[in-house]
């Protein structure tokens, strides 16, 4: 008898806390993949972090670029003075390059020749021939200063 009770007081011993024979595969696979999501994580937000504190737009497309956006959809709603507006706090900021510049100017410079205003229209016709003289379309920018300039000489 005494085996017996050997038995049950070995069958009534609660299992240790911590096993001993190691951790199974699937408890592994998950630490090291939550570990691996959290490694990212904290990558991503030291790269945020860094360049905010660098002063480098934090989004990858800044607002001034979606202006743009935003006013040709205006233009397409037939409302080209509300286009005119977006298109003039693009070019206000000053974080862009000639070629958007020429391109943005040249198209509120087609604006203003669709409203009748050429002498506003070759302000913009103007500096878009001066941000971007070579631009594949400065034949057509061209035609449009002088068609103004005629219009607007006696």
């Amino acid at each position: 008898m005494s085996n017996s009770s050997e038995n049950q007081e070995t069958l009534r011993k609660p299992p240790p806390l911590i096993p001993t024979a190691g951790v199974s595969l699937p408890i592994k696979v998950a630490v090291i993949g939550l570990t691996v999501v959290t490694v990212i994580a904290f990558g991503v937000f030291a790269v945020m972090l860094a360049k905010k504190l660098a002063g480098l737009p934090v989004d990858s497309k800044p607002w001034s670029d979606r202006l743009v956006t935003v006013a040709e959809k205006l233009e397409e709603a037939g409302l080209p003075k509300q286009a005119l507006q977006q298109y003039e706090k693009f070019l206000e900021s000053s974080k862009i390059d000639l070629e958007a510049r020429a391109r943005v100017s040249h198209k509120v410079g087609e604006l203003y020749i669709q409203g009748g205003n050429c002498e506003q229209a070759l302000s913009w016709l103007y500096q878009a021939q001066a941000a971007f003289p070579e631009a594949p379309w400065a034949g057509e920018l061209n035609q449009r200063i002088g068609n103004c300039l005629a219009k607007i000489k006696p």
